[in-house]
């Protein structure tokens, strides 16, 4: 069933975003897909809207701010987002992340909105010993407010499963992170320069210093572009110096969505690093794989239960793991360069099976009972 067109006109819909919404490439697909019920406001903070898409079918209401870790900074945030949501009169309200569930909850229980809470993030921890005080203030507070909540969307059907189980939720689906561009066919490699890009978190856990020492063994003309930031690019830039492959790698911050694209569409070949220390990355969603295929791009990933069964059975990509014999990751990235054409061959079937539209119409299907029966 799809929106009635008189249901439309009256329904205005809130997304709260704690990260800036120009970086939120998943909060700005949730607007795109809530935009067939109604208005659509994304509330973030310091938006630039520098590449805003003047053809989106949502606004962007931004507030500045210095973000702070700590309890005021989260309260004070979900405070002012509550306010919006009483001063807008929304009729449904969506929290994305653990960090805007309050408002969320809020919400619902005082203000009778319809809250969907979008969970980023697997909360969960193998070994209760693994959690900080962060770590256990935020997932008590999921624990307790999200069976409140009228759907809860996971970030993939592993994460649904376990959330779904240990929650007792009723309603409840995931959508994987696929961004909607326009797919890149048929990207060639014959000679030059060989770009390796790795977008995301700059952080010990995703071991980039395995992949800049793997860059030093290979050929000079393979170049490393590293999109994003995090608590350790000194640590990397450091890392790059000891392997003396300075003049090889580019740094380029943190780009919005845009200038992301831009960049990837350039490259070659995507990394998409996670470690298995906490359920978080063994259950990973991430976008990134989406978005190299997408731009045309094979792929090397580490060995987590859903890259490495897609790279596996659609032949996109090479599987490598920390621990492995580093002559052997460099012969995969070697046989990557040497046979382009095979990989980039299993593309266009990855990108046909998993795609924006499929997961929008599975998310509909699940929000409309929620929209249309609350």
């Amino acid at each position: 069933m799809m929106p009635d067109e008189k249901l439309k006109k009256n329904l205005k819909i809130l997304i709260g975003v704690y990260e800036p919404l120009q970086y939120d490439g998943r909060a700005q697909r949730l607007a795109e897909i809530m935009s067939v019920y109604g208005e659509v406001i994304c509330f973030t903070n310091n938006y630039d809207g520098e590449h805003d898409d003047k053809t989106r079918e949502y606004q962007v209401f931004s507030i500045k701010t210095i973000r702070k870790k700590g309890l005021f900074s989260y309260v004070s945030y979900n405070m002012k987002f509550l306010f919006f949501v009483i001063k807008q009169d929304a009729d449904i309200v969506i929290s994305c992340n653990f960090f805007l569930i309050l408002s969320g909850f809020l919400s619902k229980f005082v203000f009778r909105k319809i809250w969907i809470y979008d969970a980023y993030e697997l909360l969960v921890k193998s070994n209760f010993k693994d959690y900080s005080l962060r770590d256990l203030f935020f997932y008590c507070t999921e624990k307790k407010l999200i069976k409140f909540s009228n759907l809860v969307v996971s970030a993939n059907e592993e994460r649904y499963r376990i959330l779904k189980s240990i929650n007792k939720l009723s309603k409840s689906t995931f959508i994987l992170n696929i961004p909607n561009n326009k797919q890149v066919i048929g990207k060639e490699y014959l000679e030059g320069e060989f770009y390796i890009v790795y977008q995301g978190y700059i952080s010990v856990e995703r071991k980039l210093d395995f992949y800049i020492e793997l860059l030093s063994y290979l050929p000079d003309f393979v170049k490393l572009f590293i999109i994003g930031d995090g608590p350790d690019m000194n640590n990397v830039i450091k890392c790059v110096d000891s392997f003396n492959v300075a003049n090889r790698v580019k740094y380029f911050g943190r780009l919005n969505q845009n200038d992301l694209l831009k960049v990837t569409k350039e490259c070659h070949l995507g990394i998409v690093s996670y470690n298995f220390s906490e359920l978080n990355t063994i259950y990973c969603s991430p976008n990134k794989i989406f978005e190299y295929t997408q731009m045309g791009l094979p792929v090397i990933t580490t060995s987590q239960i859903f890259l490495a069964s897609k790279v596996n059975k659609y032949c996109i990509g090479e599987i490598v793991s920390f621990e492995m014999n580093k002559e052997i990751c460099i012969e995969k990235i070697r046989r990557i360069i040497s046979n382009y054409k095979f990989y980039v061959r299993g593309l266009e079937s990855f990108n046909s099976k998993y795609s924006f539209l499929k997961e929008k119409n599975r998310f509909l299907q699940y929000s409309n009972s929620v929209v249309y029966q609350s």
